[in-house]
């Protein structure tokens, strides 16, 4: 079964459709975790159409991680700061 974006969206955030795009320059912090904050270096988007982030660590900028949208963007594990 093949999800857009929005519908991949809306199954991780507990039905809520996303409307915001990841931007580069947007802080994201774990939740749980304020005191380590994420910073989006680069967006894409990967051969199925899904949004991607690569993050980097304010603290340690060689330390990066990438995240699908729909994972990013779920309150229950980040928030947009």
């Amino acid at each position: 079964m093949t999800m857009s974006w929005q519908e991949a969206g809306a199954s991780v955030s507990r039905g809520r459709i996303e409307a915001r795009r990841l931007r580069v320059g947007q802080r994201y912090h774990r939740v749980g975790l304020p005191a380590l904050v994420w910073t989006v270096v680069r967006v894409y988007r990967d051969p199925q159409g899904v949004e991607h982030a690569t993050l980097a660590n304010e603290l340690r900028p060689l330390d990066e991680k990438t995240l699908s949208a729909p994972v990013l963007q779920d309150r229950a594990h980040y928030r947009l700061i």
